[in-house]
């Protein structure tokens, strides 16, 4: 089921649900061999591991043994070389690429409110 949190959370296993970090600092990182199935919500997420579902965050960094497959939601967004996204849907400020692999990302409009 769903998994919320208070400041801070580094997943080693797996999680199957939605994770919310809340309080101060909201730090969620995924750990290398780590999945969740679920959509995630912090302040800066870190994702070495595999996540099936949403991401939203101010800062997402997707290390290069990442695998993503949802839409991710960020003021900025980080990929480094080595990471993969499966049909990435992106409401992104900022796109930094690390990668000649990924340098073919685009972010798309925010959604109006």
């Amino acid at each position: 089921g769903p998994v919320t949190v208070r400041d801070s959370l580094m997943v080693f296993g797996e999680i199957s649900g939605d994770v919310k970090v809340t309080g101060q600092g909201r730090i969620l990182l995924l750990r290398e061999g780590s999945r969740v199935d679920g959509a995630i919500e912090a302040e800066w997420v870190g994702v070495a591991g595999t996540v099936n579902g949403d991401i939203s965050a101010r800062f997402i960094r997707l290390y290069p043994s990442a695998i993503v497959r949802g839409t991710l939601r960020a003021e900025k967004l980080v990929v480094e070389e080595g990471a993969s996204l499966y049909n990435p849907a992106m409401h992104v400020g900022h796109i930094e690429a690390q990668a000649q692999s990924v340098t073919e990302l685009r972010p798309i409009a925010p959604r109006s409110a």
